[in-house]
């Protein structure tokens, strides 16, 4: 007998035949040849064959050898040795043990705590026991059930509350408490315990059998985060002095399920999103991509990775349509333009997903996680999640004084986003989520259309129908947010006043429409009179200035540029370009000076003033 067997295995594990042994189902059927050999090996050199006869026979050298007998010899529970079950192909040997210490920003942003869960786990038996007692229900009732996951998470904790004697020790006292390795443990346990029953033969032919298969495209994400950084934005007031100020962007972002490649975006510095934004971003999912070449951040000049690039450079990808487009609930994705434009421009199935649930649009999130912890928090003025006031005002003012612009933003992001969808990806078997979609056959590009007149191509431009107005002396025009707009065309048409003509307006630049009767004669490109076509604006500041203009905040003063006029008001009122007031911040008290600014615009929140006038305050409305 070899010495290695006196010094691993005691007199009473010394005769194979007592050894424990994998049950049948436990060696897979690929791997029970490789099984059968390393059992036949390890006999053979208990009862003291040479190292150089078991080569021979069974090809596995000594150093391979003296492995699966340390294997063998491992002590498991009640002095049991491991036996023949540790030469399972694959199997792990060895307990999980952490070899890296926890990070508080990954475990403060949701990443990074599955290797603590398991670990956790692993050193608590009856932790163990207590999640597949909560496993248990769920996993004998309907599959699609939701699993109350908040609830479930609380009953662990208190569980490991009484074992460890209080949450001291528990290693997730953070944002989440460890809820996400928490789901992943529980659903895997659930998995597994309905596999171990057998289920009706008609179940299991229509799950092999099921017609539903992903394919890209199919499935469209698309949310909206704030960045975690700040930028610097440019404001410029009187006698042109400018001022900086720092703001955190919105990313609007949309993601390809099957191939996890991001297919557009679009950043906005606007309070809050709006559905404006979520129709750029679905313009960018089908407009064609162009690669920069000039920018103001040096270092982006050769940036970009080999193959790297958005799917609207492929052929197979340009100008195609989605079939289903997810959106996270939010106000913004309700609007009925956004209906409009994806069931009947698109031709697309709008799904609408359950709000504070990001585990439903982990592709999305993937990217949103990828961009902020790995990239932006690194730049100058980024910022984790959950930090001190003093730390953001730090990050600030280190913006103001060195920050990105956003136009340096933009650049920076186009840079970064192209370099993901070029990057390996281990769902995709190391494949880039690019080369995922570059070597999609061609017979499933159906929906797609290049033509000049796609739908797609009017996905920022809405067709409206209105009157033409021309009494009291005036040349015929039409009105369209409380802007007249007409040419030389529709001035000579007095036959017109009174009848409906079809506009079609361009929601990004507001200074010119396209008009057309609606029998089919074009009036042309009608220009909008007086300021507004003095600079560009979009459909959600006209509609703010209009608000301004009625409560008395906001007026133009003639003779001055009317851009700069627009400028120095949203320089005042500490707001690029948004809609509403701080909800956090009381509402300030009406004011009569020219330079007032925040006032409510709703009587319910001026009868939160000591002193309320309603003849003050809504003047000559109360009149008839």
């Amino acid at each position: 007998m070899h010495r290695k067997v006196d010094q691993l295995f005691s007199s009473s594990w010394r005769d194979t035949s007592c050894w424990p042994k994998p049950a049948a189902k436990e060696v897979k059927d690929e791997f029970k040849e490789v099984y059968d050999g390393r059992k036949r090996a390890v006999e053979q050199y208990m009862r003291g064959d040479s190292l150089k006869n078991i080569k021979d026979a069974e090809g596995i050298a000594a150093g391979e050898l003296y492995g699966m007998l340390l294997a063998c010899a491992e002590r498991v529970a009640n002095d049991q040795i491991a036996g023949f079950r540790a030469l399972i192909p694959y199997r792990r040997r060895k307990r999980y043990e952490r070899s890296s210490p926890a990070n508080a920003d990954a475990l403060a942003a949701g990443r990074g705590s599955g290797g603590l869960f398991t670990q956790l786990l692993c050193q608590h038996v009856e932790l163990q026991s207590f999640l597949i007692d909560q496993a248990k229900p769920y996993a004998k009732g309907d599959p699609k059930r939701r699993i109350p996951i908040g609830k479930e998470h609380g009953r662990f904790l208190n569980k490991l509350a009484k074992i460890l004697g209080g949450t001291k020790s528990y290693p997730f006292t953070l944002q989440n408490r460890g809820r996400e390795g928490f789901r992943k443990a529980l659903h895997a346990e659930i998995q597994r315990l309905r596999g171990l029953g057998r289920g009706s033969l008609r179940t299991s032919i229509e799950r092999a059998f099921r017609p539903e298969i992903d394919a890209p495209f199919r499935r469209v994400q698309i949310d909206a985060h704030k960045l975690d950084g700040f930028i610097r934005v440019r404001f410029i007031g009187r006698k042109r002095r400018s001022k900086t100020r720092a703001l955190r962007p919105w990313l609007v972002a949309a993601v390809d399920v099957d191939s996890g490649a991001c297919l557009g975006w679009t950043l906005s510095v606007e309070k809050e999103v709006s559905h404006l934004d979520l129709l750029r971003c679905l313009f960018a999912v089908m407009n064609p991509w162009k690669r920069r070449t000039q920018f103001e951040v040096e270092n982006l000049m050769n940036a970009y990775e080999a193959g790297a690039g958005m799917p609207s450079i492929l052929s197979t990808c340009a100008a195609r349509y989605p079939d289903t487009i997810s959106l996270d609930n939010a106000l913004a994705h309700h609007a009925d333009r956004i209906r409009e434009v994806v069931l009947k421009r698109l031709h697309a199935t709008l799904v609408l997903g359950l709000p504070g649930e990001p585990r439903t649009r982990a592709e999305i999130e993937q990217l949103f996680n990828t961009l902020t912890h790995r990239n932006v928090q690194h730049l100058v003025g980024g910022v984790r999640p959950n930090i001190s006031d003093r730390e953001r005002a730090s990050a600030m003012k280190a913006v103001e004084e060195g920050g990105m612009t956003i136009d340096q933003m933009e650049e920076y992001l186009d840079v970064v986003i192209c370099n993901y969808n070029a990057h390996p990806a281990s769902a995709h078997y190391g494949k880039s989520p690019l080369q995922v979609l570059r070597e999609e056959p061609e017979h499933t590009l159906i929906r797609a259309d290049n033509s000049a007149t796609a739908n797609w191509r009017q996905l920022l431009k809405i067709e409206l129908t209105v009157s033409v107005k021309g009494s009291g002396g005036h040349a015929p025009h039409i009105n369209y947010l409380k802007a007249d707009y007409s040419n030389n065309v529709l001035r000579a048409a007095d036959f017109l006043v009174g009848k409906d003509v079809v506009i079609t307006v361009d929601l990004t630049d507001l200074r010119t429409v396209e008009a057309k009767v609606l029998g089919g004669i074009d009036l042309g490109t009608l220009w909008a009179k007086g300021h507004w076509a003095s600079f560009v604006h979009d459909e959600r500041l006209r509609k703010r200035l209009n608000r301004e203009i009625e409560d008395g905040y906001f007026h133009w003063v003639e003779g001055e540029d009317p851009e700069e006029i627009v400028a120095n008001f949203l320089r005042r009122t500490r707001h690029s370009a948004a809609a509403q007031p701080e909800k956090s911040k009381p509402a300030a008290p009406p004011r009569r000076s020219e330079h007032a600014v925040g006032a409510p615009r709703l009587i319910a929140d001026m009868a939160k003033t000591t002193d309320l006038d309603i003849e003050a305050i809504l003047g000559a409305k109360l009149k008839g």
